[in-house]
């Protein structure tokens, strides 16, 4: 988020505090969802039922990502945000905000997250087959979750070691 929004010297000076907050919780929560999601869609589909209908299981790893896509940054994350920041003052925003923009391991995953759902929602509908009667828009989606959730990881694991201080 370090590359949209400017990071301000003192905590007390930071724009946007809010609406960095906001989107920080829920592209995190898209993620969760999307981890849980996909958890889920492979405990329903059985090894026997998988054996049986393999399809079944793309289709549901494609609707419940396509769900946490949907309903982690419209549902979760406000929910996350406000129960968490309720009554909370001004300085306090600009705190949390300030440390998510510096904290180098939020800011590649970030932008691994942006990339891989990106990368994502135009990779998976081009990859799953219309056979298995997904809907473009849900392809789409599941995409972008699941590239989120990739994304991130990546992201995370692409940092060099942190340095020790002697």
């Amino acid at each position: 988020m370090n590359r949209v929004f400017a990071t301000r010297d003192l905590t007390e000076d930071q724009d946007n505090a809010h609406l960095i907050l906001h989107l920080h919780v829920a592209s995190r929560s898209a993620m969760l969802l999307s981890a849980v999601g996909s958890v889920a869609a492979v405990g329903a589909a059985t090894a026997a039922a998988v054996r049986r209908r393999p399809a079944l299981l793309f289709r549901r790893l494609a609707r419940y990502n396509a769900a946490a896509a949907v309903l982690g940054p419209a549902a979760l994350g406000p929910l996350m945000t406000e129960g968490r920041m309720r009554g909370r003052a001004e300085i306090e925003w600009q705190d949390r905000s300030w440390r998510i923009l510096l904290n180098r391991g939020q800011n590649a995953m970030d932008t691994g997250s942006a990339v891989g759902a990106v990368v994502g929602a135009a990779v998976v509908p081009a990859l799953l087959p219309a056979s298995l009667g997904v809907g473009t828009l849900t392809a789409v989606l599941a995409g972008a979750a699941i590239g989120n959730l990739a994304g991130g990881i990546a992201g995370v694991a692409s940092l060099p070691p942190k340095k020790e201080e002697a």
